[in-house]
């Protein structure tokens, strides 16, 4: 009889593999099951559940029902007697769904929950398997990918979670070798399985104490070669589809190649860059890929085209200015900061760079009047870096740091140049300065030709406004009152100047897109006497990790203004873009003041204090006790309920048991009677021999019993097996003659033995 070591081998096989489930998830997933600090408690628990969960799973059903109702009772003792109000289990439902409410001292306890809660899904996630195999050897294959994928993700996975999820990978393996082996000779592979165990458990001992380094490795060959390959595809693919041909500023980002204002856009969110900012970031970012000094009243043109470093030389004369006039507190009004560029689908030949470059590293490039320019069409992959200066245009200070005239420190100028750190900074003189200045407002302040109408309509704005800035910001209001739109009729066909559009455009049209606002403000800045210069490029909002997409949603355009002392200035007159423009950031005199303001708490009036009612502190005790009674109460009715659910279940299997039997044939009742025979002699220490037969076992158990009983059962059963015998109803009556006799043997020799068997007769042994 091989029944009850098949069982212990079954028994041994499903704890195994369910308590390395149960590692594996203890140790990998147990921060997303609430359990923070696993510790070896959770793991005792876990363990005890395991063990019941194992002795239930081989109990019949009524045995199961049983089991239900006594953790039923035990749930609800621990109920009554922690009270209802603010107790563990109210608490730990609001802190499994992250509610208020829940105690912190109750933490320790719900991570033994979870972990008991753990090890039962374990459990039954390993019956499922044993009765699904191709589910347990998916899994197998998945743990190792999942540990694959957090690799490339460089998430963090314990090393324990590494090694048990290689050793149960490893298990399945020669489980399913062992299984398809046509050598096995129909051994059980259970069995095999536990055999081979301890050299596994030995093998990950080995593994998890093997030196391993800190720092993970960052597969650095395989990352640079999958990035250069899938450069060079990208590149090829954008190379055919725009034959080569220039792709920014298109018509669906909002202005044309060639600085045509077009009659609308169309939307796009294509993601052409990539920006990293650095932690000096403080604004929103506006890059320029191009800027136009000439307009012919449909479209932009780019008449200067020499080779002079305006970028260079503009960033020195705003840094200058700032010096000046408050050397102390630079960063009041500038602040520099870095910001990597990186290419990804756009195919240009622009850089694009912000305001106030200091230096620009990783491409080479050329000047080619305002616009900076490679040597060729660049695409995805292009990478360079930018050390530039944020300016705080947005805070009043700003601009009265922009009005205020002082004279020329030819001491401070070199000062600068010194500080700038760059070689072509030191041979720069005040006179080259001046001269820049002149170049300048030549080429960007060209007098505008205005209709009397439009002088006036301009005139009106800038009423009583005394200072440039001034005048700057009352036309910016203006425009900004006007109408944004992407879809516009076309402009006038007799329109071909630039006083023509700015007639149409404010006292006809004033609806547009950014490029007519932005065409707008320079025509008017300029028949203010003022240098303007028209630019496109993208708006990019700060984001709080510094890394930002760049997509064709946020290509711009915007115009920027010459102040002589200064510098060029962005401005934003486009309709809803004034809230995203250079964000202002505090001087250090306000965050000194908010510092001494302090709280404000020394003035709150104190609470007055409530005085306790002593009628209802009286109350209490009473209360207590009131309490303390209706838990006996609810503690003896759930006893009750526990006792009448338990003899239900057994009077009801009972009652179905016996239903049953009185239908069976008289062979398959003696069947009955002759197993629990064995059965009994099996825990009365008489157990088969793999070379003896019943009748031996018979006359062996006789003796064994000191020849009180007599086993006829079992030679009448080996003779229906062996031969054509029939069974009758004296032979049935005889059988179950024998099972009493020695039940009351055992009852007789040990009392415990006999309740011990009796109550495994009826959670486990019926038949």
């Amino acid at each position: 009889m091989r029944e009850e070591p098949e069982r212990l081998y079954i028994i041994l096989y499903r704890a195994f593999y369910a308590a390395l489930l149960f590692g594996i998830c203890f140790t990998a997933f147990g921060r997303y099951f609430g359990i923070a600090e696993p510790d070896i408690w959770d793991v005792l628990f876990a363990m005890v559940v395991l063990c019941g969960l194992l002795g239930v799973g081989f109990l019949q059903l009524r045995g199961k029902a049983i089991s239900g109702i006594l953790l039923l009772g035990i749930l609800l003792l621990i109920r009554v007697v922690t009270g209802a109000e603010k107790n563990f289990w109210s608490c730990y439902g609001q802190w499994l769904f992250n509610q208020e409410g829940w105690e912190t001292a109750y933490i320790p306890g719900y991570e033994l929950v979870q972990s008991c809660l753990m090890m039962a899904g374990c459990y039954l996630v390993q019956v499922l398997l044993e009765k699904l195999p191709l589910f347990k050897y998916v899994s197998a294959i998945a743990m190792p990918v999942w540990l694959l994928f957090t690799m490339i993700q460089k998430t963090t996975v314990s090393y324990m979670a590494v090694c048990l999820i290689l050793g149960y990978a490893v298990l399945c393996l020669v489980e399913w070798t062992q299984i398809h082996w046509k050598k096995k000779k129909g051994k059980d592979y259970r069995e095999y399985m536990l055999r081979i165990l301890p050299f596994c458990i030995l093998l990950s001992v080995c593994m998890y104490f093997m030196p391993v380094s800190e720092e993970p490795y960052d597969w650095k060959f395989v990352k640079d070669v999958y990035r250069n390959i899938h450069e060079k595809v990208v590149i090829w693919l954008q190379d055919v589809k725009r034959d080569g041909q220039e792709d920014f500023g298109m018509a669906q980002v909002g202005f044309s190649e060639d600085g045509r204002l077009m009659r609308g856009v169309i939307p796009n969110d294509r993601l052409l860059l990539s920006l990293q900012g650095s932690m000096g970031l403080r604004t929103n970012v506006y890059l320029t890929g191009k800027s136009y000094d000439s307009f012919d009243g449909r479209k932009w043109s780019q008449s200067v085209t020499d080779a002079a470093d305006n970028h260079f030389m503009d960033t020195l004369e705003t840094i200058y200015a700032v010096m000046r006039y408050d050397k102390e507190r630079m960063e009041d009004y500038i602040y520099s900061t870095g910001l990597s560029v990186e290419y990804e689908y756009i195919n240009t030949g622009y850089l694009f760079t912000p305001l106030k470059v200091k230096s620009i590293e990783g491409c080479e490039y050329e000047q080619q009047g305002s616009n900076l320019m490679f040597g060729k069409q660049r695409g995805y992959g292009t990478k360079y870096s930018v050390v530039y200066y944020q300016l705080n245009i947005d805070h009043p200070e700003f601009y009265t740091m922009a009005e205020t005239v002082l004279p020329e420190d030819n001491a401070l100028w070199k000062e600068v140049l010194r500080g700038y750190g760059e070689k072509k900074a030191l041979g720069v003189t005040l006179n080259d300065l001046a001269e820049y200045r002149k170049e300048i407002a030549k080429q960007y302040g060209r007098e505008v030709n205005l209709s009397s109408e439009t002088r006036a309509y301009l005139d009106k704005i800038t009423e009583r406004k005394e200072t440039d800035i001034e005048k700057l910001q009352a036309i910016e209001e203006t425009l900004q009152s006007f109408t944004y739109t992407t879809r516009l009729e076309k402009l006038p066909e007799g329109i071909d100047s630039e006083g023509e559009f700015l007639e149409y455009f404010l006292l006809e049209g004033r609806e547009g897109y950014c490029s007519y606002f932005a065409t707008a403000f320079v025509l008017m800045a300029r028949a203010e006497g003022i240098p303007a210069r028209y630019a496109e490029g993208f708006c990019i909002p700060k984001t709080a990790d510094k890394s930002m997409a760049v997509t064709s949603g946020m290509a711009h355009a915007w115009p920027e203004v010459y102040l002589e002392g200064i510098g060029w200035i962005p401005f934003e007159p486009t309709p809803g873009y004034e809230n995203i423009r250079y964000t202002p950031w505090k001087l250090k005199s306000e965050t000194q003041m908010a510092d001494d303001a302090g709280t404000g708490e020394e003035f709150l009036p104190e609470e007055e204090p409530v005085e306790e009612d002593e009628s209802i502190a009286e109350e209490e005790p009473e209360a207590e006790q009131d309490t303390e009674g209706r838990v006996g109460r609810k503690l003896l009715l759930m006893l009750g309920v526990v006792l009448a659910g338990t003899i239900f279940v057994l009077a009801a299997d009972g009652l179905l048991f016996k239903r049953k039997y009185k239908k069976m044939s008289v062979e398959d009742k003696f069947l009955v009677q002759t197993g629990r025979l064995l059965w009994l002699l099996s825990q009365a220490g008489v157990r088969r021999k793999e070379e003896e037969t019943l009748e031996e076992l018979g006359k062996r158990a006789e003796s064994s019993l000191d020849g009180s009983l007599s086993f006829h059962t079992l030679t009448s059963y080996e003779a229906f097996i062996y031969g054509d015998y029939e069974i009758t109803s004296e032979m049935l009556q005889e059988a179950a003659t024998e099972n009493q006799g020695l039940l009351m043997k055992m009852k007789q020799d040990s009392p415990w033995h006999y309740y011990w068997i009796l109550l495994r007769i009826y959670t486990v042994k019926r038949k």
